[in-house]
């Protein structure tokens, strides 16, 4: 299993016999490069050696920063880990209007059906037909936007009807966290395989780096939903998240889900997802694009 690194106090971090070395006031401990996965900075008062940062680098390991209020706001990657840079470019540029909307719809489906099933799960029946409904009738490019008709029955059936997304809130603070460490490991996973995040399948904001991080990470976010939902119940979150508020939701990424039939970690569904929009992009298929299902087997 991949390990993340929370770095939670101030620290001096360095590469050591190719191990990441981590000396602070409780001592000096190390951990071998290639069983990690992230890195996570949550304190800003860590310093860290230009040979640990280009070795993290070569070995497709994330680092991320936080901000003041321990949210993940930046991803370290490697810029050249894909050994064909340009022929992977020059097949994302060759993507069709028809190509993109046919794969927007598919995710949207996605998207609706994981959060149809994630309601189904908690015994709302009704809600759930409902969304399987929304599903079942979303167009290419979602050209009558029924993501947000959907949304707005789903955010009601999982919180109630005062429940409001932008809220500052325990839960809401957990779920952009979550959502923050998924669309952070899409976005290692697409530079990885020689994408260029910025250039998105449906979104396309001029100031967005992360278009199409923020296009793929739609299906996963039922899944996040469910980990918040369910962890609440045995510690509900708090407003300004603790350190194991934090903890546990960075655990997330080792929970499994279903994709292709397979039960993947979160993380490597990541990747695998990526995988998949290579090979329909390679295809010209948009049904390639198999995406991940809410529930594991």
């Amino acid at each position: 299993m991949w390990r993340t690194v929370m770095v939670q106090k101030p620290a001096r971090l360095s590469l050591r016999h190719n191990q990441l070395c981590c000396e602070n006031d409780d001592g000096v401990s190390q951990l071998a490069i290639e069983d990690i996965a992230w890195v996570i900075l949550e304190s800003p008062r860590v310093s860290l050696t230009g040979a640990l940062l280009s070795t993290l680098a070569d070995s497709g390991v994330g680092l991320m920063t936080c901000d003041d209020k321990h949210l993940p706001n930046g991803v370290l990657t490697s810029f050249v880990q894909h050994h064909r840079q340009l022929s992977q470019l020059s097949l994302q540029l060759s993507w069709s209007e028809p190509f993109k909307k046919r794969c927007w719809q598919q995710i949207v489906i996605s998207k609706i059906t994981n959060q149809a099933n994630h309601i189904a799960a908690l015994g709302d029946k009704e809600s759930a037909t409902l969304l399987h409904h929304f599903a079942s009738r979303v167009l290419s490019g979602d050209t009558d936007n029924r993501e947000a008709v959907a949304a707005k029955e789903y955010w009601q059936a999982l919180f109630g009807n005062d429940f409001r997304r932008k809220a500052s809130t325990g839960t809401t603070a957990a779920l952009n966290y979550g959502y923050a460490l998924i669309r952070g490991a899409i976005g290692r996973s697409l530079a990885a395989n020689g994408f260029m995040p910025a250039l998105g399948l449906h979104h396309k904001s001029q100031l967005n780096g992360w278009n199409l991080a923020d296009d793929l990470i739609e299906p996963f976010r039922p899944l996040v939903d469910a980990w918040v939902v369910s962890m609440a119940t045995e510690f509900p979150w708090e407003e300004n998240l603790s350190v194991n508020d934090r903890q546990r939701l960075v655990s997330i990424l080792n929970q499994p889900v279903l994709i292709g039939g397979q039960a993947l970690s979160l993380l490597t569904a990541c990747e695998q997802v990526t995988d998949n929009l290579v090979r329909a992009s390679r295809e010209v298929s948009p049904p390639m694009l198999v995406l991940p299902e809410f529930g594991v087997s």
